[in-house]
């Protein structure tokens, strides 16, 4: 996987700025099915070039703003509600529903003619890539949009051989499969899942930021991210019929070099090849330093991911009495993750 280089284009004025940030946030909406590099999300073009423009929070936030009001309002409506916690009602899913969807799915699939490394894991296991439960979880990723979920099952597979390789392509990755550095990444503890919901039943995945993750590789980080979230979405069907709650605490925290822009660009890409749906994130932070980071994360997510983040900035209390709560648990969390690896 190549690393992630800034490359620094020169725009006479800040429309034409925003216009190509909006091309390069949207690249993978916006190609036609023989491209290849909408499947490919670590090629040279998604993921080695990050452009200067997206290290703007406030050029990021205008095209933000510009995209969620050419949402319909019931569209801008579920956003609001994802993000504020409102339960909405669930799909209903018929039994005629889920067949029609599987067998539109794999139409598209068909339909896409850069499907190497899927063709690969269905010839070396079968049962494993037509499994209807595997490719369900895909359709709720996507809201039952089968070309969306072809399209996300594609990256999948082509995401899992760019990381793990061949042999890993047509089974599940488990702990066993993970490196060394991997692991280290792993019982650093910064990311987990809590274990209770918010109020509207959905899991919570937490980030805290903290020197160790910027010691290890940006692969490393990749692998780490898929395996867990594959473990827990493959796991338990309210994740993937609910979807998963982002929560990054970056409260008090620095680093050391100008800022990892590689993570931000890279990491959020690894949640369009996986088949959970980020219903809402949301980021603490209360250094301006984290400003650029901040921008490239949201310039890096999906369309429909990013239009659900929402940043805290400050040293507000009821930041820190979430800071509290969500410690407490973290702790917990990690004190039970060392009795099962140790």
């Amino acid at each position: 996987m190549t690393t992630p280089q800034m490359i620094i284009p020169i725009y006479p004025n800040q429309q034409q700025h925003q216009q190509q940030l909006h091309l390069n946030c949207n690249y993978y909406e916006e190609q036609k099915y023989e491209d290849p590099r909408d499947v490919n999300l670590f090629s040279e073009m998604n993921a080695a070039v990050i452009p200067e423009e997206a290290t703007d929070l406030d050029l990021v936030d205008s095209m933000i703003a510009h995209e969620m009001t050419s949402l319909s309002m019931e569209d801008r409506d579920k956003v609001y509600y994802d993000v504020h916690g409102v339960i909405a009602p669930l799909v209903q899913e018929t039994p005629q529903l889920i067949q029609a969807s599987l067998l539109a799915m794999e139409q598209e699939i068909v339909l896409r003619k850069n499907r190497e490394a899927y063709n690969l894991a269905l010839t070396m296991n079968p049962s494993y890539v037509r499994d209807p439960k595997f490719r369900l979880a895909f359709l709720r990723a996507d809201a039952f949009d089968p070309k969306k979920a072809a399209l996300r099952i594609l990256r999948h597979f082509q995401t899992k051989l760019d990381l793990f390789g061949p042999s890993k392509l047509a089974v599940d990755i488990t702990q066993d499969d993970l490196d060394q550095e991997t692991m280290d990444s792993m019982e650093s503890g910064d990311s987990q899942y809590l274990d209770q919901t918010d109020q509207s039943g959905r899991f919570v995945s937490l980030w805290v930021a903290n020197a160790h993750h910027e010691s290890h590789s940006v692969q490393s980080l990749l692998r780490r991210e898929f395996y867990r979230n594959m473990a827990m979405v493959l796991g338990d069907e309210t994740v993937q019929q609910r979807g998963v709650v982002g929560v990054l605490y970056f409260l008090g925290h620095q680093s050391d070099r100008n800022f990892p822009y590689e993570q931000s660009w890279a990491l959020p890409k690894v949640t369009m090849a996986i088949p959970v749906r980020l219903v809402a994130i949301h980021v603490f932070y209360d250094n301006p330093w984290f400003r650029p980071v901040l921008a490239i994360m949201k310039a890096s997510f999906h369309l429909t991911t990013r239009i659900r983040i929402r940043a805290h900035y400050g040293k507000f209390e009821r930041i820190y009495i979430m800071h509290i709560m969500l410690l407490a648990e973290f702790m917990i969390n990690l004190y039970r993750f060392f009795r099962l690896v140790h």
